[in-house]
């Protein structure tokens, strides 16, 4: 299909919306729902949430169930419109660590715009620079924006009251 001058296979369009949907369900998750809360608050300071009584190893143990729950969506979506071979997880782990990294750990939103980022810096890199160096893009941002800005774009300071 020719959409605005670009070409886009019917898969592509598939998984741009499992990727929203799965997005827009882990926003409302994290949002309104009380496990979501607690998850949070149990990334933010695991001590303190220990003290107010939150069961720490077993929201782990769910962290861990959703973690898995969502490689499984991942591979689910990625697998019609890439070449499967056993070290395809390295290569998509790289991409998207590279993706939160520049979006900002923190941030839901941001990993989304890095993700975005990433595959645009990898596509002029190779198109116009060398298609060797647009595997190694990834890297090279991961290198840049820890070294000029640790937080990610859309990553916010973290506050430590003493």
């Amino acid at each position: 299909m020719s959409l605005g001058g670009l070409l886009v296979t019917p898969q592509q369009l598939v998984v741009l919306a499992g990727a929203i949907a799965v997005m827009l369900a882990f926003a409302v998750f994290f949002n309104f729902t009380r496990l979501g809360r607690i998850m949070q608050a149990t990334a933010d300071n695991t001590k303190a949430a220990r003290l107010v009584g939150i069961r720490i190893s077993r929201v782990y143990l769910y962290t861990f169930a959703i973690g898995t729950a969502l490689a499984g969506a991942a591979a689910v979506l990625m697998a019609p419109i890439t070449l499967l071979y056993p070290d395809i997880g390295f290569v998509l782990f790289a991409k998207s660590f590279a993706a939160a990294v520049l979006g900002g750990l923190t941030s839901i939103p941001g990993a989304v715009a890095g993700g975005f980022l990433i595959g645009l810096i990898e596509t002029l890199s190779g198109g116009y620079i060398s298609t060797n160096l647009q595997d190694v893009s990834s890297y090279i941002v991961i290198m840049l924006v820890l070294l000029f800005l640790p937080n990610g774009l859309f990553g916010g300071r973290a506050l430590r009251r003493v």
